[in-house]
């Protein structure tokens, strides 16, 4: 019965053997010039972000909607920042 070769010798057979050959060149430079470049152009999210986010009036308050997130925040509209500020100034 013929001794199996451990997983440790296995491993360094299979990278000896990739290390020789072109697909290891290939993979380096696709890594070397795809990562920077992929870096520069990545807006961080996995999925298009287009059109996620929307302006919706609910009961005369208009809010910022995020259908990607679940996320609702108010907006303040000019007629309340005018308003706050002759209030403010009385």
């Amino acid at each position: 019965m013929a001794d199996k070769p451990d997983r440790t010798s296995l491993i360094a057979h299979a990278a000896a053997a990739l290390a020789d050959s072109p697909l290891a060149f290939g993979l380096g430079f696709g890594l070397l010039f795809g990562l920077p470049l992929l870096a520069t152009h990545w807006d961080g999210h996995l999925t298009d972000r287009r059109g996620c986010v929307q302006l919706q009036e609910m009961k005369g308050k208009v809010y910022k909607v995020d259908t990607c997130t679940g996320k609702v925040e108010e907006v303040k509209t000019t007629e309340e920042t005018d308003k706050s500020s002759t209030s403010s100034k009385k």
